[in-house]
């Protein structure tokens, strides 16, 4: 079954990606600073993404030896190792975000939501890692892994642009998330997240900063209009209805 889904992500992202269009992307983010450098972007997003099948189970030297049996290109485990630095996280960024721009055109009707100025979608996504991690991202112990990530990653519906994309301990719930990633929204926005991200402190800033959400709420919470709420209401409807 994973290696299905791997087949399927891999023709997907190759339906959209050309080498001189990665090659393009890694210039631009840093990546790559010589065009006769020895791992270009389409080599390295090749190594990384359409091996993902095997990945984890590969050291360095694996890589290098990929290198050299399908790109014909000598590198050390040393020269690669430099390569998975800040300026391959920002191409590999850039790619997902081209990718995404791509498939949210193509694929979205926004009808109404297009009178926001962004609609952002967040989620979260929890993984073990080899415990030799568990100092800087702990699990949730007992029986679990003692060493476990979240990535929080968020994305702009209307420009497939994304507005968080990043790397937690599991113990950093959704709501802590949330809370200290609020400044990345403003007026004119649409949250939509699920029922972990949402608290009272949350929808209160996110009024204060004049934008919309749409979630769940706790069933231990009660919602309740004020009285003069509706009565503004009352009157701003007879006066259109002229009674």
């Amino acid at each position: 079954m994973l290696a299905e889904l791997t087949e399927n992500l891999d023709a997907a992202v190759q339906a959209f990606f050309r080498d001189e269009e990665l090659d393009r992307l890694a210039r631009a983010t840093g990546f790559t600073k010589r065009p006769d450098g020895k791992i270009s972007g389409s080599v390295f997003f090749d190594l990384i993404v359409f091996n993902s099948d095997k990945l984890k189970e590969q050291s360095l030297n694996d890589l290098s030896l990929e290198a050299k049996e399908r790109h014909e290109i000598d590198i050390t485990k040393q020269s690669l190792h430099e390569r998975f630095n800040e300026y391959a996280t920002l191409f590999l960024k850039a790619a997902l975000e081209k990718l995404l721009q791509k498939q949210v055109l193509k694929h979205v009707e926004l009808g109404k939501l297009s009178h926001f100025k962004r609609v952002l979608i967040k989620d979260s996504i929890c993984f073990e890692v080899d415990p030799s991690l568990a100092k800087a991202y702990p699990g949730s112990g007992g029986s679990a892994s003692t060493a476990a990530m979240r990535i929080q990653y968020e994305y702009d519906l209307l420009s497939g642009r994304i507005n968080d994309l990043s790397l937690h301990a599991f113990n950093d719930q959704d709501q802590k998330d949330s809370l200290a990633t609020v400044a990345l929204t403003g007026e004119g926005d649409l949250i939509i997240r699920d029922l972990g991200y949402l608290n009272l402190a949350v929808l209160q800033k996110l009024l204060d900063q004049k934008a919309c959400f749409l979630g769940r709420l706790s069933p231990t919470l009660n919602v309740y209009v004020s009285s003069r709420t509706v009565v503004i209401k009352k009157w701003i409807l007879s006066k259109s209805t002229g009674t």
